[in-house]
């Protein structure tokens, strides 16, 4: 905590640091802090206090300091003007006065007769309005000059009015819930929320990254409305909170809307409709919030003034989901979806079914940005993968397998697949054991944990999601590896052989002169989905392409993986080489696969297409994951019965070794005791130690036995 009482000094001592998990970076105290601004950059804030000070901060400094005294004290201040070292302040006197962060007068804008409470700058921070109980106006910030006056009516008081674009287009909510679109002075449409849904706005914000205004006021509900519908399509319902003070948007992360309800700040997705964590306890309340490029900061009731780095928090609860979940949103009540029309509104959880989610998607445009960019937007990535494997989001079924505890299968994972971070070794753990309650099957293949890892690597604060989506892929493009267990899929990689046969046959010809098999070159690639081969830009950038293709381009990329490497491989001699090449990242970069499984595809004969061996993708149902059977049973149980008997035949030898290695050591202290029965202790220690040396052999060709048995599993 840094005492403000100063005129100047640091924002945060030493280096830079959060605080917590939420990205807190530095809490100011020592003043009452009311209003704050941050410009269009992010990289400066403007904050005032009690007093009538206003402190200038700068986070890329890592300083703040007092650049002015107002009285009267200001109540309200805007920094994100075009001019960057220019702001407004609203004061109580119905002045707004525009002044530069060295604490000089710019200009006086007057015409109001009551406080002006709000100021909206447009942006491109060329305007500005200014909002009092009693009008609006604006006011061409380069030189000044006032545009115009939207008078309001005392029976129906303006909410909020909203800049939607550079042009100028604004948006204005009025407390009988009512929107207005405006062009200058024509109003070209209007939307309004359903007569028969009592609602009263107190508080309005649009998403430029969305085009969806969210409406809020007293109550549990935050309306959507739509932009280019006209309409408002979906209502949220938040239980248990009495009035929505605040909303914020923040560029970047477009599923999220920072909440202002209760004097708590809440982060909402609003598309899983969930609340993912609170950045304040309700015992510190909160009445002013704002956002700014990378930074959040609220002014608490007890004065304080906190910064909070959203890198840090959207890292935290990734663009997804969080186990942080504080509340969750329950749907609308029979009575109230009574009273929506059902032809204008969608009510109830957002997006949560999986046919209407994959609707939403432009496939077209999703194609163009492949073709275009190589990659679907970091910022939508995950959201468009959810959306095209329409991940079902079975929550009880889910909760249902973790309940089951540990899977026997994982009783040795610790030692086989030593983790350095805890938190994704419990994330690993989590999925593995979930994925062997589905089925007992994948925890017998011991490449099942290399095929998961990435995963749980992105999705590990989100179980669920990480889980389905690995459910997934299993489901779609591993199904039918399993029908050859133990052995690879040999059907699968003779087809990928035979079109790099048909693409390459002089690099085929040289694999097989070196004897070297699709076993070699194909099959690490498949059952590490590229994981070894590629960095992690590479990785997500070849699987936005794998994931909105058929699922057969999956195998069209192993073989365009085998070709684009085709001037190394014509090098290679040893068996070493190629195992050391196709299990280790190379020069070979995902822009170069994809372009070369495309051309596979379109030149590939129909008799040698892949697409006959994999079905179309299916999503996972809803309610209850889908049954997997594909594989030998008989074989999967008999291995089964014989590592449990080879796993409780090693307790048992180790329960009798320590038994003996007690007796010993006991019968041990007994020959040192007793001096004059020294023959016979020396006999039992003797004797001791031989059945410890017994058991020792029985264990060692116990291990021997396993591995025996294992081999001839693998071959």
């Amino acid at each position: 905590m840094i005492d403000a009482k100063a005129s100047c000094g640091a924002l945060w001592a030493g280096a830079w640091n959060p605080l917590n998990q939420n990205g807190l970076v530095t809490i100011l105290s020592g003043r009452t802090f009311l209003h704050c601004s941050w410009n269009s950059s992010g990289s400066e804030c403007l904050v005032s206090d009690s007093r009538g000070d206003i402190l200038h901060l700068n986070v890329k400094t890592n300083r703040w300091k007092v650049i002015k005294n107002l009285k009267p004290s200001p109540c309200s201040i805007e920094f994100a003007l075009k001019r960057r070292d220019e702001f407004l302040v609203g004061l109580t006197d119905s002045q707004v006065k525009c002044m530069n962060t060295k604490g000089e007068l710019v200009s006086i804008m007057g015409g109001h007769e009551s406080v002006v409470n709000q100021i909206r700058v447009s942006p491109d921070g060329t305007h500005a309005i200014t909002i009092s109980s009693e009008k609006a106006q604006m006011w061409n910030l380069s030189t000044f000059e006032h545009l115009r006056t939207l008078a309001v009516k005392p029976d129906c008081p303006m909410v909020d009015i909203r800049f939607i674009d550079a042009e100028l287009t604004t948006l204005t909510a009025f407390a009988d819930s009512s929107l207005f679109i405006w062009k200058g002075t024509t109003c070209q449409f209007q939307m309004t929320t359903p007569k028969d849904v009592r609602f009263r706005i107190t508080r309005v914000v649009y998403s430029k990254e969305t085009q969806k205004i969210y409406t809020a006021g007293k109550g549990e509900f935050i309306h959507v409305f739509c932009l280019k519908a006209r309409k408002i399509t979906s209502i949220m319902q938040i239980s248990g909170i009495r009035q929505v003070k605040d909303m914020a948007v923040v560029n970047g992360m477009p599923e999220h809307l920072f909440v202002l309800c209760d004097n708590q700040v809440k982060l909402m997705n609003v598309t899983e409709c969930n609340i993912e964590t609170t950045l304040n306890p309700a015992n510190e309340p909160c009445f002013k919030i704002s956002t700014g490029g990378e930074w959040f900061s609220l002014c608490k009731d007890n004065g304080t003034f906190e910064i909070f780095h959203l890198p840090t928090l959207k890292a935290d609860i990734c663009p997804l989901e969080s186990e942080l979940q504080t509340e969750t949103i329950s749907n609308l009540s029979r009575k109230g979806i009574k009273h929506l029309p059902k032809a204008q509104i969608s009510t109830g959880r957002i997006n949560t079914n999986p046919e209407l989610a994959a609707e939403h998607l432009d496939k077209d445009k999703l194609r163009a940005v492949l073709n275009g960019f190589g990659e679907f937007p970091q910022a939508y990535r995950f959201l468009i993968w959810r959306r095209i494997l329409r991940i079902p989001g079975n929550n009880s079924a889910y909760e249902s397998l973790l309940s089951r505890g540990q899977h026997p299968g994982m009783k040795d994972f610790d030692q086989k697949y030593p983790i350095k971070s805890n938190r994704i070794a419990r994330a690993m753990d989590k999925c593995l054991n979930c994925i062997g309650h589905w089925n007992s099957i994948f925890l017998e293949l011991d490449y099942v944990p290399v095929l998961v890892f990435p995963f749980v690597k992105l999705f590990q604060n989100s179980g669920l999601h990480c889980f389905e989506i690995v459910a997934t892929v299993l489901f779609n493009y591993c199904r039918d590896w399993f029908s050859f267990y133990p052995n690879p899929p040999i059907p699968i990689l003779a087809a990928i052989e035979n079109v790099i046969a048909e693409a390459d046959p002089r690099l085929l010809r040289h694999l097989t002169a070196h004897e070297i098999t699709s076993q070699v070159y194909a099959w690490p690639l498949m059952y590490t989905l590229f994981s070894e081969v590629l960095p992690k830009n590479d990785w997500l950038a070849l699987f936005d392409n794998i994931i909105f293709n058929h699922p057969s381009f999956f195998l069209y990329c192993v073989a365009g993986y085998v070709i684009s490497a085709r001037g190394p491989l014509l090098s290679m001699k040893s068996l070493e080489d190629f195992q050391f090449f196709f299990h280790h990242r190379n020069s070979i970069q995902a822009s170069q696969i994809v372009d070369s499984a495309k051309k596979l595809m379109k030149r590939t004969p129909k008799n040698l297409d892949l697409r006959r061996l994999v079905k179309k993708r299916e999503p996972l149902t809803v309610g209850h994951y889908p049954v997997l059977n594909q594989y030998p049973k008989f074989v999967v149980d008999y291995r089964k019965r014989e590592t449990d008997k080879i796993r409780k035949r090693e307790i048992e030898m180790v329960k009798d070794r320590s038994y003996h290695l007690e007796r010993s050591a006991l019968h041990g202290g007994t020959a040192v005791g007793i001096k004059e029965n020294g023959e016979v202790s020396r006999l039992d220690f003797t004797r001791s130690r031989a059945e410890s040396a017994e058991l020792s052999k029985g264990v060692e060709d116990a291990s021997r036995a396993r591995k025996i048995l294992l081999a001839s599993f693998a071959s």
